[in-house]
C-alpha cells in the first residue's frame, strides 16, 4: 500500500507543478471521486495541502537566469 500510495503522490506532485489544471480535477485524473479527500491524503502523506503545495513550486522553480554550466 505504501509503494501505492507513494506513486499516487509522485503523480499528484507532478501535475500540480507541471499543469494548470484545478486541485478537483487532479484528484479526478488519480482516481479520487472527492476532492476533499484527495486535499486530506495530499497533505497526511506530505505534511502541505496541494494548494499549498502548488503555491510552493513556483518557489522551487530555477530562475531563468540559473546557468548550468558549474554542474560537474
Amino acid at each position: 500500500m505504501e509503494l501505492v500510495h507513494s506513486r499516487l503522490i509522485s503523480e499528484a506532485s507532478t501535475m500540480l507543478d507541471g499543469s494548470g489544471l484545478q486541485i478537483a480535477a487532479v484528484a479526478e485524473a488519480l482516481g479520487f471521486t472527492d476532492p476533499a479527500y484527495f486535499s486530506r491524503f495530499f497533505k497526511r502523506l506530505t505534511g502541505v495541502s496541494p494548494r499549498a503545495y502548488r503555491a510552493g513550486a513556483v518557489l522551487r522553480k530555477p530562475s531563468a537566469d540559473t546557468s548550468y554550466a558549474a554542474w560537474p
